[in-house]
């Protein structure tokens, strides 16, 4: 049965193809699986091989054109909604409204590339390996699994979805990135040749789309040459390649808000590929998308609170507080408990998620406040009023 898509705008009618089985952020490979599959009634479904830890790795393609689009989202296991939003784009797919544009593409998507990096909640496989980084060595069956079906299919254009940290911001305003893209260099001198030009044009046509909705949230991806990343590699190997990291919105640990961005992002992109309406799009408009700057922002900033110190001196001074994630530098901060001091003195150029206004309050102090700290705080209000700063969070 085909859906109805009853909005000719793509954002008002995202409620009629989102996934609604699956609106958590985190999910089993086994919870995953026979939603995915749902799609073998309307697309051709394939098992490309095996993941390093046993686990099918399916494609579904759709579509009758001549121009043939490559989507595949979780390389990296704990960037999972970027697989949601890419289930969202696969039922949009098998909407009326997509009719026209499958008489034009080709899709094919491979959803959920590291299921084991899924069920762990880790960026890497079972075998260590990040699959992002293995193009050259192709030392991991997934990765090699990617390359093949790239050569089987030869596709004009490419979706390489994944997810990034809360801790990224957009300049000037320094609001925390919802969604950001980029169009990867093909050689350490980032030329502009046809094929990375049309993945330009495409974001600047889909920032532009989303951007009344996410004003101030769109970034542009570190765009640093990687020669073993497959993005990097597919554009070289021909193919207009897109990177579309899925971001944060404040206290939305779901991240509902960037996937629908993605997702309508992505749609937007496949409509203009089959339209070809993309390639009078000046690249200035690329250029201008704000970069997407790591570590810019804090989970909570609190401005100007008076410090009191055991010695009894005192001072005033901001106080950036970010959740601690453990040793691992690639797992994702959102689901820990534990929060350290991890700015100091005036955090005024820095973003924060949220704010504490600390003109009318202090922090009491046992101890000489340092980086990396704890912060298991006591805040005093001139009202006398005491509260714990884990009241804030």
């Amino acid at each position: 049965m085909v859906m109805q898509c009853k909005s000719s705008n793509i954002w008002d009618s995202y409620n009629n193809f989102f996934e609604s089985e699956l609106v958590k952020r985190r999910f089993s490979y086994d919870e995953f699986l026979p939603v995915m599959r749902r799609h073998k009634t309307r697309f051709a479904e394939r098992i490309e091989g095996l993941s390093s830890a046993g686990h099918s790795i399916y494609s579904y393609t759709i579509g009758s054109g001549k121009t043939t689009v490559l989507l595949w989202s979780q390389m990296h296991g704990n960037e999972p909604v970027s697989t949601l939003a890419l289930l969202d784009v696969m039922n949009y797919l098998e909407t009326v409204t997509a009719l026209p544009l499958l008489k034009s593409l080709t899709v094919c998507a491979l959803p959920m590339l590291n299921p084991f990096g899924n069920d762990k909640f880790c960026r890497r496989n079972a075998m260590g390996i990040d699959l992002n980084r293995d193009v050259l060595a192709l030392s991991a069956p997934e990765s090699r699994i990617l390359k093949k079906l790239h050569g089987d299919i030869a596709p004009s254009f490419g979706f390489n979805l994944h997810d990034q940290e809360q801790y990224y911001t957009t300049l000037p305003d320094r609001k925390q990135t919802m969604i950001s893209f980029l169009a990867p260099k093909y050689n350490a001198e980032g030329d502009v040749n046809d094929i990375r030009k049309a993945s330009m044009q495409l974001i600047a046509s889909a920032a532009d789309y989303i951007r009344p909705y996410a004003d101030g949230c769109i970034g542009k991806y570190s765009d640093s040459f990687m020669p073993n990343a497959f993005g990097d590699n597919m554009m070289l190997w021909g193919t207009s390649t897109i990177l579309v990291e899925c971001g944060a919105s404040g206290d939305d640990i779901d991240r509902k808000l960037p996937r629908k961005a993605a997702a309508v992002a992505i749609i937007k992109m496949l409509k203009s590929i089959a339209s070809k309406d993309y390639s009078d799009t000046d690249l200035s408009l690329y250029n201008d998308i704000p970069n997407n700057i790591r570590d810019n922002t804090f989970d909570l900033i609190i401005t100007g609170i008076n410090i009191q110190m055991p010695s009894g001196r005192s001072f005033r001074a901001d106080v950036g507080i970010r959740r601690y994630k453990g040793g691992d530098i690639e797992d994702f901060a959102d689901y820990s408990s534990v929060y350290r001091v991890e700015g100091f003195g005036d955090l005024s150029q820095f973003g924060g998620i949220k704010f504490f206004n600390g003109a009318e309050a202090s922090l009491l102090l046992n101890k000489e406040i340092k980086i990396g700290d704890t912060a298991d705080y006591t805040i005093l209000l001139n009202n006398g009023t005491q509260m714990s700063i884990n009241q804030l969070y």
